[in-house]
């Protein structure tokens, strides 16, 4: 599977369109993970001195969606840029 989803801050103009593309990005995660594969997500944190790349395969998105959905927001709304593959 070669979609990838990319989430900035810059992209949204209202917390409402921000919330869509997350579940936009959930709904990705949990595909990618139904057809086999594992969904990666890379988040860049330019604030970071020491971590400013993290990066990592998500095993069963769908069960802990609640949690990246909040977690993915407080990222992007804090100028992180967030990839979902």
């Amino acid at each position: 599977m070669s979609d990838t989803l990319k989430l900035v801050k810059d992209q949204f103009s209202t917390e409402a369109e921000l919330k869509k593309a997350i579940d936009k990005a959930c709904d990705l995660m949990e595909e990618i993970y139904d057809s086999g594969q594992y969904p990666k997500m890379i988040v860049e944190r330019t604030w970071s001195q020491h971590h400013p790349i993290i990066d990592g395969e998500l095993a069963q998105p769908k069960a802990y969606r609640w949690y990246l959905k909040r977690e993915i927001e407080r990222l992007v709304t804090n100028g992180a840029t967030v990839f979902v593959k």
